[in-house]
């Protein structure tokens, strides 16, 4: 949720409420696309209008923290709840 916090200021002053959370789950295993490993990524941000909530989760992922994807063999999935 850090991610969301760095750019949500940005983003015609969204705020990140203090309930947001995110809930990962992580696969391990060979998948037919190559790679062993996929995550998805649940994002709660209550009170958050979810078009709103998904233009700030995706703004999100295009910072350097999120992009650090190993050979780009970990299929990354996201999804605001």
């Amino acid at each position: 949720h850090r991610a969301m916090k760095v750019v949500a200021p940005h983003g015609g002053g969204l705020k990140v409420p203090a309930d947001v959370s995110v809930t990962f789950t992580v696969g391990i295993g060979p998948r037919s696309e190559g790679g062993f490993i996929s995550i998805d990524l649940a994002v709660s941000l209550p009170g958050v209008p979810r078009a709103e909530a998904e233009a700030l989760v995706a703004k999100a992922t295009t910072l350097p923290l999120f992009q650090r994807n190993p050979r780009g063999n970990v299929d990354v999935r996201l999804t605001v709840v």
